[in-house]
């Protein structure tokens, strides 16, 4: 998991953020699959981290309420 805080989203549009962390193409694929399918695990590590530190920014709560 990343080592920031929340204020590692605090600097950007966060539903912006969150569209591309969480967009889907029209065939419904997300960067996630994308990444998972190509074995690529750093980068949907990354995109978890990112994900849930959003979750914490926008709802203000820590990772063991949101799990």
């Amino acid at each position: 998991m990343l080592k920031s805080n929340k204020s590692s989203v605090s600097g950007f549009d966060q539903s912006v953020l969150h569209e591309v962390i969480n967009g889907a193409s029209d065939r419904g694929i997300t960067p996630l699959h994308v990444a998972a399918l190509k074995g690529h695990r750093e980068t949907v590590q990354l995109l978890l981290d990112w994900e849930l530190l959003l979750l914490r920014s926008l709802w203000k709560m820590e990772p063991q309420e949101i799990l």
